[in-house]
């Protein structure tokens, strides 16, 4: 009479089988959990100074000379003293802004719906300046961006527009500063940034810790061991001696696929395998070849008709896999062909079925 395993016994196997399973998961999942980490501090360091700068910012139209800094951020909210335009580029335009606080004027530089807006402004205050209204632009703009020293060209413009208006130079002089408001240089393209890069940290790092610590990772493949019929003790064992790659396990007689979702597929059940080679083109602008990319697989197709892919490192790593299936599985269809492809979506059942009959005749 045949003994059966004792409680204890089948217990250490699940132990020990829950061991390998965590030690897989670990392998597979540490380095999603060290990226998310490493994302989320370079989110910090970027977002931090840039949303400091940005909140903090001071209202420009307030601000005295001495807290004028070139480099940080300022704003101009409910804004209505625009009054030309000496520049134009292929983005934007530069303004002329007067601040009603030291008597000064300044550079502004803006794109977009706030570039139109200024337009419309400064049409009101040249009226105003021309004794056809009674007051500035009823009009207003609200932008922030950061204040730049203009270029030597920018400053030819920027004297231009008032030497052209009749001033002499000594009176420029006296009532500019060479400062622009450029809200082409502020900080929100790079808190967009730095939240792209948080979010996929974020992502990353509750990914990594919900297969990890939640377990997520050993469930799925506990759920695959069990639907297959397979033993704890069985597994154990095997995946002791398996031969490990970057994409799977090859044990005796199944293998397991190490991805997001563990996939356990006894030998007997593989109806159809082959190596896949996908090249990707890089393209400037979509036309000009910047080099490629040619990536390995192995694909396989159990008797479900569920197809599965196993990553390789390289075409060596690839043929190797192959090879080492192909010996498991003498009675599998093996290579690929469109015939092959057609016949799958065609008459799958037709597939099992020569495979079945290879089995039994014990041809390949």
């Amino acid at each position: 009479m045949q003994r059966k395993p004792s409680i204890n016994h089948e217990g250490e196997k699940m132990e020990e089988l829950n061991k390998k399973l965590n030690e897989k998961a670990r392998k597979q999942h540490l380095p999603f959990l060290l990226l998310g980490i490493v994302l989320l501090i370079i989110a910090a360091v970027i977002i931090g100074p840039a949303a400091s700068k940005t909140l903090n910012a001071r209202n420009l139209a307030e601000c005295t000379e001495l807290q004028l800094i070139t480099g940080d951020t300022y704003e101009l909210k409910d804004f209505n003293k625009v009054i030309g335009s000496y520049a134009t580029d292929q983005s934007g335009q530069y303004f002329v802004i007067y601040r009603e606080i030291d008597g000064r004027f300044m550079g502004l530089y803006l794109k977009g719906s706030d570039k139109t807006k200024a337009e419309l402004i400064v049409d009101d205050n040249q009226k105003y300046l021309n004794h056809e209204a009674d007051d500035f632009s009823s009009q207003s703009i609200f932008v922030k961006g950061k204040l730049t020293s203009m270029t030597e060209e920018e400053m030819r413009y920027f004297e231009e527009w008032f030497t052209d208006s009749g001033w002499t130079m000594n009176e420029v002089y006296d009532s500019v500063y060479f400062y622009t408001l450029n809200t082409d240089e502020d900080d929100l393209s790079t808190i967009v940034i730095g939240a792209v890069l948080g979010v996929i940290g974020l992502a990353l790092l509750v990914y990594a810790l919900k297969e990890l610590v939640g377990g997520g990772y050993k469930k799925k493949a506990l759920e695959q061991i069990s639907d297959r019929g397979l033993s704890a003790d069985r597994v154990s064992a095997e995946l002791s001696t398996a031969q490990s790659f970057k994409g799977a396990d090859l044990a005796r007689t199944f293998l397991m696929i190490n991805s997001g979702n563990p996939a356990v597929i006894p030998y007997d059940a593989i109806v159809w395998l082959y190596g896949y080679q996908h090249t990707t083109v890089h393209k400037l602008y979509g036309i000009i070849p910047m080099g490629k990319n040619v990536t390995y697989s192995v694909k396989l197709v159990d008797r479900n008709r569920k197809e599965y892919t196993i990553t390789c490192k390289n075409e060596e790593e690839s043929n190797k896999i192959l090879e080492l299936i192909s010996t498991m599985t003498p009675y599998a269809i093996k290579g690929y062909s469109d015939e092959m492809k057609a016949t799958a979506d065609r008459d799958f059942q037709s597939m099992i079925a020569f495979v079945d009959q290879n089995r039994a005749t014990g041809s390949n």
